[in-house]
């Protein structure tokens, strides 16, 4: 029953999404519209498939433990690449068609070796599979290869999605949009879970010659009915969310998450020079202390951006010149390129500053006017530059072009001139 009220819920929510997806004329947003149609639908026939009437109406047409074994096991592979997809799409237009066609190419993949494996000797010719009294792994070859097609596929969804659904939540601008992705994220985790109990189990089993799939199935059961409403409530959330008041709760989370995300640029700025931040927190005060929120992003995004007006004269037109080539021939594009420019640059030029030391440059900040001019007046919107040092401090974090830069020693063109980089104003 709890798997029947997890799919009425589920199928409700794609229901709402499809109904909502008829008044949008918008080609990116239609099209992760039914990318995530499709993830809750599958998801919702999935969990249906676990109520044993169902299951038996489809084993009596397919064959006896087709449902448990081949059905059910690939929608909801369907369901974590159509995610996916969503995901992908709303995010990161520019390269969504690309990151799509290598996640639909994987879930093929999966679902290909699940079908060939059950093909070879029929649903029901899995005695590791079987309901009743089930063999060890060690004695059927081509029910372990079922196992893992499907679990191995799940693990790496989940840790795709609870990854990507993080990384959007920090660089996201919506409140509700980024507490559902956080609520996605959770998901996953208990999904990624749900995976890594199915996996060891499948492992001791191995060890000691038993099936003990029904031990944790007992286990992992509330884990995925958890995680499919997680998913499904977080993916419509932005619909519907203002009109239960989510809306306040989410400002706020959304503020923490974004102090947060901003405080690696601002610690290896403050690493350099110390005079931009009086009476700095400690990163657990940070974490467990926020305090006034709107106040502290404020405080955090002038003393980041105090520090980058120090930087100033290690920077040069130079520079900005070799690392956008260094980030154009990495394949990015729009504003991904412009952040990574810009961490590009920072890197060098903390580098040079660290070198340097009190003999470097050191260059007096321009006027405020300079930098609103120089950004093309994006520092009117503290929203608007919480969302572009969010992004510069994600590629200044993880981007491999940055890493690359770092690798090799440089310390980048000498700065011949304090013209910075200006970014896109749209």
């Amino acid at each position: 029953m709890p798997f029947v009220i997890a799919a009425i819920l589920v199928a409700g929510s794609a229901a709402y999404k499809v109904w909502q997806l008829r008044r949008m004329t918008g080609t990116t947003s239609v099209r992760a519209g039914w990318s995530l149609v499709l993830c809750l639908g599958a998801l919702a026939v999935a969990l249906a498939l676990q109520w044993p009437r169902a299951q038996a109406g489809v084993d009596a047409v397919l064959g006896a433990s087709a449902t448990a074994n081949a059905v059910a096991p690939a929608l909801a592979m369907i369901a974590a690449c159509g995610y996916q997809c969503f995901v992908v799409s709303i995010n990161d237009p520019s390269s969504a068609a690309r990151r799509i066609r290598r996640r639909v190419g994987l879930v093929v993949l999966a679902v290909v070796v699940l079908v060939a494996a059950n093909a070879v000797h029929g649903p029901a010719g899995h005695p590791a599979l079987r309901a009743q009294d089930p063999v060890s792994y060690r004695s059927d070859w081509s029910g372990a290869v079922v196992f893992l097609a499907y679990v191995g596929y799940m693990s790496a969804s989940a840790v795709d999605v609870a990854r990507l659904a993080a990384r959007f939540t920090r660089l996201g601008t919506a409140p509700l949009l980024r507490l559902g992705l956080l609520m996605v994220t959770g998901g996953s985790y208990l999904s990624g879970l749900y995976s890594a109990l199915k996996l060891a189990g499948f492992a001791a089993g191995l060890v000691i010659d038993r099936n003990l799939d029904v031990v944790t199935a007992h286990a992992t059961r509330p884990l995925i009915i958890v995680s499919a409403l997680l998913i499904s409530i977080g993916s419509t959330l932005p619909s519907w969310g203002r009109s239960v008041g989510a809306h306040r709760p989410a400002q706020w989370i959304g503020s923490y998450v974004s102090y947060l995300t901003l405080r690696p640029l601002w610690e290896a700025l403050y690493a350099v020079k110390p005079q931009i931040a009086l009476h700095p927190y400690t990163r657990w005060a940070d974490r467990l202390l926020p305090g006034d929120l709107r106040f502290r992003l404020t405080r955090r995004v002038v003393e980041i951006q105090d520090g980058l007006l120090l930087l100033r004269p290690y920077r040069s037109g130079e520079s900005h010149a070799v690392a956008t080539d260094l980030a154009r021939r990495a394949g990015l594009r729009g504003a991904e390129l412009a952040a990574t420019v810009e961490a590009v640059e920072i890197a060098w030029s903390l580098r040079a500053v660290s070198r340097a030391g009190d003999a470097g440059a050191t260059g007096t900040p321009e006027p405020a006017a300079a930098t609103a001019a120089d950004v093309g007046g994006v520092t009117a919107s503290v929203l608007a530059e919480v969302h572009w040092l969010s992004q510069v401090t994600q590629a200044f974090r993880r981007s491999p072009v940055v890493r690359a830069v770092l690798d090799e020693g440089e310390d980048g063109p000498a700065a011949s001139d304090p013209a910075r980089q200006a970014r896109p104003s749209g």
